[in-house]
């Protein structure tokens, strides 16, 4: 299940949800749901920080509210600073505030994601060509 559907269940009714996701070496999208109304918006990295954070601080439901951040990986500056700003947040409410660190499956901490794709491809491909004898053989 991904974390938006998981998010729009019935059971999460109670919640305002709003997703911070983290594209390798890309743009940060910022979705919210609450009371089946959603926003989305997307920021470059270098005003995604300032960006979240005046998100954040104008996010006015009355509901608890659940902060997911997706793609994180600690070990980048720029990451950092979004999980830092979301901390900050949370931290302004703890009874009414919850944040949820994760990484999705597709991300696997690839910086350079399309390129990895790429070459996962062709490795494959050579197998299955390899397996059915149509590979054509090293000349040497």
């Amino acid at each position: 299940m991904t974390t938006l559907a998981w998010c729009l269940q019935p059971s999460m009714r109670e919640w305002s949800v709003a997703v911070v996701r983290r594209h390798p070496g890309l743009d940060v999208d910022y979705i919210q749901i609450d009371d089946g109304k959603t926003e989305d918006f997307t920021f470059d990295q270098a005003h995604a920080v300032k960006a979240i954070d005046n998100l954040l601080s104008r996010w006015s439901s009355a509901k608890r509210k659940l902060l997911l951040l997706d793609g994180i990986l600690y070990h980048l500056e720029d990451h950092q600073n979004i999980f830092v700003i979301c901390s900050l947040w949370r931290d302004k409410d703890w009874k009414n505030r919850r944040l949820a660190v994760l990484t999705s499956i597709w991300y696997r901490g690839d910086l350079y994601f399309d390129c990895a794709r790429e070459e996962k491809f062709e490795e494959h491909l050579r197998g299955v060509l390899d397996s059915r004898g149509l590979l054509a053989s090293d000349p040497t």
